[in-house]
Order: C-alpha cells, then sequence, then structure tokens
C-alpha cells in the first residue's frame, strides 16, 4: 500500500473554476439554502448545551448553595477590588443541588459524547447523513422537552438524559461534515460553506446564553422549564423542516432546480453507497500514518482548547478582574460575535482567491491557520498582562481581534478537513470529533492544576499555554498540512494477489 501525490487521483474530484456554474448566492440556489439550514442544526446542537448551562444557575437555590470560586480569587491586584465590589446574588431555586452535583450534570453530555464519538462516522457514511442528522435532532429535542419533569422526578434521570442527549449529539457533527462533502464539489465553495455553517456555534455562544437568560427569571411557563420547552420546541421544529427541504445529496433533492442538478451532476464529487464502500475500504492505519491528517488532528486539538478555553473559564478571568456579573455576561459574548463578522468576510474572500487563481488551496488553508494562530497568541498574552482591576474594559478590544481572528482556523485545518479525501469523510470526521474532546479536556486539566497552585498571575500561565498549543499545531501545519486532494490520496491495496 502507497500513499503518492502522482498516482490513483480521483477523477471525480474536480476543481470548479467555470464562471458558468449556478450562482452560489442566489435564490434559485439550493444549496444556500442546505448551507442555512446546516447552520441552523450547528446551531441547535450547540443551544441545547448551552441552554443547560445558564437554566442550572436558575435551578438551584443560590441561598443554599455556596459557590466555592467566591474565596479563590487569587491575583494580589485583584482580591481586594474582588471582595469589595462584587455582588452577591440569591436566586431562590428549585433544587438544593451541591456545586459537585451541579459539575456532574453539566459534563454528563460530554460523557456521552465519548460512548458514541468512535461510531459517529461510519454511521453517517453507511445510514445516510440525512437520516442520522433528522434522528439525533429529534432525540435530542424530545429529551430537552422532558428536562423539567426529570428534573423535579429524580437528579439521576436528569444526568441520565444528558448522557443521552450527549450521545445523540455525536452524530450532529459527522452528519453535518458528510453533507458538506455532498452537496459542495469546488474547493473554493466548501471554504464558503465551512465559514457559514459553523458559524452556528457562535450564534449559539452569543445568543443562545443570552436569551435563556433573559427568559431565566420570568413567570413564562413556570420561569426556567421555558427554555426547555422553547429550546427543544423550537430544535423539534426545525428538525422537521430539514426533512422536508434536506436531503443526502442533490439527486434526492426534489427542491434542486435542473441547472443546478445537471451543474452538481457533472462536477460533484460521487460519493458511492456502502457496496463502493466494501469495495475500496481504507485501512485506518494508513489514515493515521498520514501526516496531513496528523496536522490536522493537532489544529483541532488546540482550536478546541482555546475554545474551551474562552467558553468555560473567560468568566472566571473576568470575574477574578472584580467586574459585574451583567458586564461578564456582555464580555463573554463578545469573541463569538466578532467571529461570526470575521467568517462572513473571510470565507468568501477565499473563495474569490481561489477561483481567480490566485492563491493556491493549501497555502490559502495555511496562511488562514498561520494568522489565526499567531494572531491569537499575540492577543492572549496582551489580555494577560494589560486589563487589571482598574481598567478591566480594556479587555472588549483584545477581545473583539481575538475573535476576528480565530476565524482564521475555521478556512484553516478546519477547511482542509474536507479536501485532503472526500471518501474518507466519515472516518476523519470521527478522528477530529476526538481530537476536539481531547483539547477540552486537556484545557480542563491545564487551568483546574494551574489554579490549584497559590501563585501569582495565574491566568497568565494558562494563557501562555493555550499560546504555546496554538503556535505549537500551526508549525505542524505549515510543515505538513494540505488542502488539496491531489496533495492527500489514500490508495487502497492491490487486488493483484487476491
Amino acid at each position: 500500500m502507497a500513499i503518492t501525490p502522482s498516482e490513483g487521483v480521483d477523477s471525480s474530484v474536480i476543481r470548479i473554476n467555470s464562471p458558468a456554474h449556478p450562482s452560489f448566492y442566489s435564490v434559485h440556489s439550493h444549496r444556500f439554502i442546505i448551507c442555512l439550514l446546516l447552520l441552523l442544526a450547528t446551531y441547535f446542537s450547540q443551544a441545547n448545551t448551552l441552554g443547560m448551562s445558564t437554566a442550572v444557575v436558575c435551578m438551584v437555590n443560590s441561598t443554599l448553595v455556596q459557590d466555592p470560586h467566591n474565596e479563590n480569587v487569587k491575583e494580589p491586584k485583584c482580591a481586594a477590588a474582588h471582595n469589595e465590589s462584587t455582588p452577591e446574588f440569591a436566586i431562590p431555586g428549585s433544587f438544593d443541588w451541591s456545586p459537585s452535583e451541579q459539575s456532574w450534570l453539566l459534563s454528563a453530555r460530554f460523557y456521552g459524547n465519548c460512548l458514541t464519538v468512535a461510531v459517529s462516522g461510519a454511521a453517517a457514511d453507511w445510514l445516510g447523513p440525512d437520516r442520522v442528522l433528522t434522528g439525533g435532532l429529534l432525540l435530542s429535542s424530545a429529551l430537552i422537552v422532558l428536562t423539567p419533569p426529570l428534573a423535579h422526578a429524580s437528579y439521576y434521570a436528569l444526568v441520565g438524559s444528558r448522557v443521552v442527549i450527549g450521545a445523540a449529539d455525536s452524530f450532529h457533527v459527522p452528519a453535518i461534515n458528510s453533507l458538506v462533502q455532498r452537496w459542495y464539489p469546488a474547493a473554493g465553495e466548501k471554504a464558503v460553506a465551512v465559514s457559514i455553517y459553523s458559524m452556528g456555534f457562535q450564534f449559539a455562544g452569543g445568543f443562545a446564553s443570552l436569551f435563556a437568560s433573559l427568559i431565566c427569571g420570568s413567570t413564562f411557563l413556570g420561569g426556567w422549564p421555558s427554555i426547555f420547552y422553547i429550546f427543544g420546541g423550537t430544535c423539534c421544529a426545525f428538525a422537521v423542516a430539514w426533512a422536508v427541504f434536506g436531503s443526502d445529496e442533490p439527486a434526492k433533492n426534489r427542491w434542486v432546480n435542473e441547472a443546478e442538478r445537471s451543474w452538481l451532476e457533472r462536477s460533484s464529487i460521487k460519493i458511492k453507497s456502502k457496496a463502493r464502500k466494501e469495495e475500496h475500504p481504507t485501512p485506518l492505519s494508513t489514515i493515521l500514518r498520514s501526516a496531513p491528517l496528523q496536522s490536522i488532528l493537532i489544529c483541532h486539538f488546540s482550536s478546541w482548547f482555546a475554545t474551551t478555553m474562552m467558553q468555560t473559564f473567560l468568566p472566571l478571568f473576568l470575574r477574578d478582574l472584580g467586574l459585574s456579573i451583567d458586564l461578564i455576561g456582555w464580555l463573554t459574548l463578545t469573541p463569538f460575535i466578532a467571529q461570526i463578522g470575521g467568517k462572513a468576510v473571510s470565507g468568501p474572500l477565499i473563495e474569490y482567491c481561489v477561483r481567480k487563481e490566485r492563491i493556491s488551496m493549501t497555502n490559502a488553508t495555511k496562511l488562514a491557520q498561520t494568522i489565526s494562530s499567531v494572531g491569537c497568541s499575540v492577543l492572549l498574552a496582551l489580555l494577560a498582562f494589560i486589563p487589571s482591576c482598574s481598567n478591566p474594559q480594556i479587555a472588549c478590544p483584545f477581545l473583539i481581534v481575538y475573535g476576528l481572528l480565530f476565524t482564521g482556523s475555521t478556512n484553516g485545518a478546519y477547511t482542509a478537513m474536507f479536501l485532503i479525501s472526500p471518501k474518507n469523510m466519515g472516518t476523519i470526521s470521527t478522528l477530529t470529533a476526538i481530537a476536539k474532546i481531547a483539547g477540552s479536556l486537556a484545557c480542563s486539566a491545564v487551568v483546574n492544576a494551574i489554579t490549584a497552585i497559590d501563585v501569582p498571575y495565574k491566568w497568565a500561565l494558562v494563557f501562555a499555554v493555550t499560546s504555546i498549543v496554538l503556535c505549537g499545531a500551526c508549525i505542524h501545519f505549515l510543515i505538513f498540512g494540505a488542502g488539496d486532494s491531489l496533495l492527500f490520496i489514500f490508495m487502497p491495496k492491490s487486488s493483484s494477489g487476491d
């Protein structure tokens, strides 16, 4: 078995540069509609998780449960300001879960991810991404709606439901990745599609938590239960909409017009059914030995290391600066909102440059990844040392620029994932999902270890480790990364000896 750049080129992989192909941005383009639907699918998958993170604050009676973090402010310059200015909020929730029980509840979804992540990519390939995505969303939405009665019935029943939701959610990303592979044949158009649909992560991070916090204290449908009724109900409605307008591939979709269908049939990557997979299987050992894939996995690890740090631990850093709860909430949203704007510009820009042949797709992905990793590392250094208790608001512009630069990782290694080996998209999606989980776990372990040490400037250490991880992954991708399938081909075993 060999991996060579000069043999075995899949003739179905076609780079589209012809101006005659149907416009992506058109009222007649069902590809654009599919992309928006994938954005919503990503949003609902993330929003269901973030909804619980916000709702648990309202579910627990804070007068009965003490937050241990209030006693752990170690920064010398901020301890006094924190103790004097941070108000205490008494939330009369329904439950008296301890901090440990709250932590287990919020992490239960992760353990559910671990149960199914190894088979999620294969399921998308064998059962079809359309069925996998629809089934996963319907199961998740049903359990989200049942969250309030489960919470009142038993804490352990609620934790079990979150585990099942996590197991179902593991199938969403591989299914979405497979759909992107089937619907968007041109390399540049893939970059646009990835930039658009992945905005769902930022919309969820930026608005789902805010929306949940706004309705958390209301009296509508009992207050906090309305979060789950609304989130679960809208997710179920979306799953029905996807079943109507979505499909595994353009050939099966009745909403695609004839001109678009004809172009897609001529230029799309022809992903065959189970029979083709059995005819030309790619051994996992061959995939794992591939340096370009290894670089993508390392970049996914580093990206989710940084993402977990921002999503989970940024509020603690801002709290240690002595900021109010309201200001912490808005500042936490800032980098995710900035990422939405960055993706709206970077994806089309790369597509234009590649289509005009001003840069190769491989060089485009490497340039985007470098700007993201190096730029974010610099911003983390500034964020660690410049904001203080006397000028905490100065963190806002740093977070905005950080969010804009972080979008480069989407157009870098994340886009390359769709291009290096189309027929192995399911397996690659599973491996990148494992890298994502590993990055999140590693970030949590590093932050917990550093904050447990009684030393000043602990957040500077956290940001320094994050910068090292980002830059190390960037160097590996610059050397070994690839953004073109012609540079990275898995060759099946020769049948001459059979």
